[in-house]
């Protein structure tokens, strides 16, 4: 094997290193989106169950909340 053709598969070995990094990421920075998605969710829920029970307990006390 020529000079020439050791570089060229040294650089396309790098290349292949360098895509399975580069999907790696992807894949991760995608689970970590949907990871940041469901506890918006679960978070948005527990705002909205806390107001519910804030509001009874309002009632119950008799102070009125503006919301």
């Amino acid at each position: 094997m020529n000079s020439f053709s050791k570089i060229f598969v040294n650089s396309e070995e790098k290349m292949i290193e360098i895509q399975y990094d580069i999907d790696k990421l992807e894949a991760d920075k995608e689970f970590h989106q949907q990871k940041l998605r469901l506890v918006n969710n679960q978070l948005e829920e527990k705002n909205e169950e806390l107001s519910v029970h804030r509001i009874r307990f309002d009632r119950l006390h008799g102070e009125p909340r503006d919301e």
